[in-house]
């Protein structure tokens, strides 16, 4: 097996659209967006973006093998009911090592670096580019 690597790192691509035609592993009802993340301890990637209306949305962090880090032990992994909104309808995720106190914090499991999956199924468009950012831990709330 090839591992994935995404460059740069710390950012996320523009979303695929929901494919007219589908192969390998992608879903034919789903738009994709991938990443990368690649932070000291002390760091963490915070992420804004909005999503469409769509029947389930998530954002997954993965080895770079396409593997999820191990979800029965820490929030490796969150989707659109499990995140707190802001305001406006938009979203913040923060990935990190550590805990920074944010309702959206997805844990790093210890990795410095890792890969971000984020995918829309049903969407009622494809979802806009999310921003990414690098700060420290304690900027991250």
């Amino acid at each position: 097996m090839v591992p994935i690597k995404l460059e740069p790192p710390n950012e996320i691509a523009e979303p695929y659209p929901v494919p007219s035609q589908t192969y390998g592993w992608a879903a034919g009802d789903a738009a994709y967006a991938m990443g990368a993340y690649d932070l000291q301890q002390d760091q963490a990637l915070v992420i804004e973006g909005t999503s469409p209306p769509c029947v389930f949305w998530n954002l997954c962090l993965w080895n770079p093998f396409l593997h999820t880090f191990d979800f029965s032990s820490e929030r490796v992994t969150i989707n659109g009911a499990e995140v707190a909104y802001e305001p406006d309808g938009s979203w913040r995720i923060v990935v990190s090592q550590t805990d920074p106190g944010h309702p959206n914090w997805v844990s790093t499991a210890g990795r410095s670096k890792g890969l971000i999956w984020l995918r829309w199924f049903l969407p009622d468009e494809t979802p806009a580019r999310p921003h990414c950012r690098v700060v420290e831990i304690g900027e991250a709330k």
